[in-house]
């Protein structure tokens, strides 16, 4: 592992354990960083077998990159965190599947011993036709929420638990025996971003020459925003709230700004972006990454006074939902969407 993505995941740890995040399931809150452990399984009505390890296929591959040429971190490093790792690894894979319109179904200990007893060509006919059945067997297990958009009602486990040996798609997925071309940490990191300091509201400015304005308010934790790659990438920024909003304005070249992350989350897998052209004043809105509704609240008669004296000409920015980038490896992955937004 690189000394960036080691750094990454043992800075996100160590803040977790500082924060106080346990490990185990809090009542009614989604655990979206662990995988669903024992004899679980991808199903979605009509797919086909082939859909399904074509689609983990292609899901283990957005979200892994590349270890063989990295050299070990020590024998300490994997004791403590290898099953971390694999936890994050397998949970990438099943929300990216989730995110297809996959659900995770989980067969009882007896249904699933049964199964684990099967040769590869009597587990082939029996899974096959499992995968798009509408009532499948088993326990629902996990499902599409869009969990990101409700921040009180998932968390992150500070150690989640590693995957099961005992996962049926990964087992039908290992029998395609599929060439795997998995990028490299260089080539997952992208190019080098410019971060853009954020400016309290009573600093804030009319647009400089060939950029534009963001305003924006965060409540709670942090979240960012990067440019995309077809704009012209290179450039983010980010905004930490607290319980009682922070505004934020921030001078941008144009382009198109993405969701990076919201609190712990990744949305590599999809999150929303707007577009803002040079000399444009854009209220981003505000977020709210504790409570029941992340939003964004577009409201321009939320801004506050110090803002709307400095900025004229003001709009709410125009979000649509889908814009991805290739996924790190070591971060927790799950998509965002906004309600309404096309």
């Amino acid at each position: 592992m690189s000394m960036f993505l080691k750094r990454c995941v043992l800075g996100m740890a160590l803040s977790l354990f500082a924060s106080g995040v346990s490990a185990q399931p809090q009542a009614q809150r989604a655990l979206l960083n662990e995988p669903v452990s024992g004899y679980a399984y991808y199903n979605r009505p009509g797919a086909t077998v082939e859909d399904h390890d074509l689609e983990f296929r292609d899901c283990f591959v957005a979200t892994n990159v590349s270890r063989d040429d990295v050299p070990s971190p020590g024998l300490a490093f994997e004791i403590i965190w290898g099953g971390v790792m694999q936890a994050m690894s397998a949970s990438a894979v099943e929300n990216c599947m989730i995110s297809r319109g996959w659900r995770v179904f989980r067969l009882s200990e007896e249904e699933g011993r049964s199964f684990s007893r099967l040769s590869d060509e009597d587990f082939r006919i029996r899974f096959g036709p499992m995968v798009g059945q509408t009532n499948p067997p088993g326990a629902l297990a996990r499902e599409w929420t869009n969990q990101a958009a409700r921040p009180s009602g998932y968390h992150t486990a500070s150690r989640p638990r590693p995957p099961s040996r005992d996962h049926l798609s990964a087992r039908s997925f290992a029998l395609r025996k599929y060439e795997l071309r998995l990028r490299t940490p260089q080539e997952a990191a992208g190019p080098r971003l410019t971060d853009i300091r954020g400016l309290p509201a009573h600093r804030a400015s009319a647009p400089e020459a060939g950029k534009a304005v963001v305003i924006l308010r965060a409540i709670g934790r942090f979240m960012g925003f990067e440019r995309t790659l077809s704009t012209g990438g290179s450039y983010r920024f980010g905004i930490e709230g607290n319980r009682d909003g922070v505004w934020q304005t921030f001078q941008v070249p144009p382009g198109r700004y993405r969701i990076t992350n919201t609190s712990w989350l990744n949305h590599c897998l999809g999150s929303p972006a707007f577009d803002i052209d040079a000399g444009e004043v854009v209220y981003a809105g505000t977020f709210n990454l504790a409570g029941n509704l992340l939003g964004p609240t577009l409201n321009l008669d939320d801004l506050p006074g110090p803002i709307t004296d400095r900025l004229q000409g003001a709009r709410t920015a125009h979000y649509e939902n889908g814009s991805t980038v290739p996924c790190m490896f070591g971060l927790f992955i799950y998509p965002l969407e906004i309600a309404d937004a096309p």
